[in-house]
Formats: C-alpha cells, structure tokens, sequence
C-alpha cells in the first residue's frame, strides 16, 4: 500500500519523509525502483539512529560529489541566525563517507606512479609529498590527521595548510643510511 505514494513522491519528499521517520528503512526495496538515493534520503535515515546502518548502505549508490553533501547538509538550518545546537553527523555516517570519499583517492596514492598527471603532486607549495610522508600507508597516521578534523561547532577552525603545518615534519635519515 505504501508501495505507489513513495513511487509518486519526488526526491525531496522522500528527503523529507524519512527525516520525519515516515518512510524508513523497511521502505528502502521500494525506492530504487523509481528514485535513484539521494544525500537528502541517506541523512533523513540517518536522522534516527536504528536506521544509521541502512543510511550507511546507501552510500555506495552516491555519486562522489554527493557524498560531500551527506554531512555539509546534515544540520538544515546551517545557514540560519537560530541556527542553535543540532545533534552532530553519527560517527558510523561519517566514517562511512569519509571512507567512500577517500578508499580511490589512497588507491591512487598507493600508486602514484602508475596515474598520467600526478607528477603534479610533487610540486613543493601543494602539501601532498608532506602528507604522504607524514602519513604514508599507516592507517593510524591517516585516522589521527581523520580525528585532526574532527572538530564541533564550538571549536576553532583552520584550514588544511595550518594542518599540514602543524605535523610534525619527518627526520631526515641518519649520514649513511640507504
């Protein structure tokens, strides 16, 4: 019965309607069908916290630029003067995302040499030989600059530049070492 109202609706009414929990995850096997998901769909799941898993299996169906609008768009009245506190993004959604966005950008960084273009990468002035030394292939120097980023609505803003200044920079290796 559900079935036809949810095929008829636009993907702002869907939006709309699972963050008002009125459609849910039970409703998902109805929606592709007609709607391909949508940053407003995954975070108005994710807006209730037994449906942040099935928000989180969504995200493989968001084009890349979109996924950046999961949780830019997370608090609707960002933009508003009474804007006021508003429950953060679930670490498990923003783990998700970052883990969509980033997963091809590594595979590339593994590979550096094996991608046309990147020798753009070691130009100096772009940080990124920096972060690469800095953090290489050790997934804990990657989640520690994650958490780096992490900051609340309270806490103080910087950019990635101040970021990448405030790493620690590598020792040069020792005379003789190879």
């Amino acid at each position: 019965m559900r079935r036809r109202p949810l095929e008829q609706a636009d993907d702002g009414q869907l939006a709309d309607l699972a963050g008002q929990g009125v459609v849910t995850a039970a409703d998902l096997p109805a929606i592709p069908r007609t709607h391909r998901p949508t940053p407003g769909l995954v975070t108005g799941l994710a807006r209730h916290p037994g449906q942040v898993d099935d928000a989180i299996g969504l995200l493989c169906h968001l084009h890349d630029t979109d996924l950046e609008r999961v949780v830019s768009e997370w608090n609707p009245r960002r933009h508003r003067a009474d804007a006021g506190a508003f429950p953060p993004v679930p670490p498990a959604l923003l783990d998700a995302v970052l883990e969509c966005a980033l997963t091809p950008l590594a595979r590339i960084l593994d590979n550096l040499g094996e991608h046309p273009g990147w020798e753009i990468s070691q130009r100096p002035g772009l940080g990124l030989p920096h972060l690469l030394a800095q953090c290489g292939t050790r997934p804990e120097r990657w989640n520690a600059l994650r958490e780096a980023l992490d900051y609340g609505p309270t806490d103080e803003k910087f950019t990635f530049g101040q970021l990448l200044d405030s790493i620690q920079a590598p020792s040069p290796a020792p005379a003789g070492a190879a």
